[in-house]
């Protein structure tokens, strides 16, 4: 592990120095530097005084400044980055909401449904048997007074003493005993 450590701080090292722009500056006193603006160095041979002429020097950026200035296109990345998974996120939990609610109100529908056939089929019956009822009183009541009308006129032909009474009260008989055979059952 330590060797590769070791080759990878040769590799950095050599990388980031540069030794020809050195010697180029010492050499020569009117270099240039990386953005093609003059220099002018002088010094003097006794090394006492160093005139720079500081109308053509520029400063580079340092480390710290680059950091610096690449920060706003990150966090512009980070905050595209956040608004996309949160428009992400919104849209799968109103997906989910959606589909829940879709699924109750299919299941209420149903139940609506099941409901109203209930009632319906109730009501039908009732009124079935309601209109059944009312046919079978509508008939009993019809056959009884027929009965009756039929009771009084035998009794009425009991009373009268004539000869055609006999078959008078068969047929009257007869009538009764029909009549009492066509009554509807309950």
């Amino acid at each position: 592990m330590t060797v590769i450590k070791y080759i990878s701080v040769v590799i950095l090292s050599t990388l980031f120095y540069c030794p020809t722009s050195e010697a180029q500056t010492k050499s020569n006193p009117f270099a240039r530097n990386q953005s093609g603006e003059h220099i002018n160095i002088l010094h003097d041979t006794l090394k006492t005084k160093t005139d720079i002429d500081t109308l053509n020097i520029q400063n580079l950026p340092n480390g710290k400044d680059t950091s610096q200035n690449d920060r706003p296109w990150k966090i512009t990345l980070i905050v595209g980055l956040l608004v996309f998974i949160a428009t992400i996120t919104s849209s799968l939990i109103t997906r989910t909401i959606t589909l829940n609610g879709i699924n109750t109100n299919k299941d209420i529908a149903i139940r609506q449904i099941e409901n109203l056939q209930a009632a319906t089929l109730h009501q039908f019956n009732s009124t079935l048997k309601t209109k059944n009822r009312q046919d079978w009183i509508n008939d009993v009541r019809n056959s009884s007074s027929e009965i009756i009308a039929n009771c009084v006129k035998i009794n009425i032909e009991f009373q009268d003493s004539g000869i055609n009474n006999k078959e008078k009260v068969k047929e009257i008989h007869k009538k009764i005993t029909n009549s009492c055979n066509t009554l509807p059952a309950s």
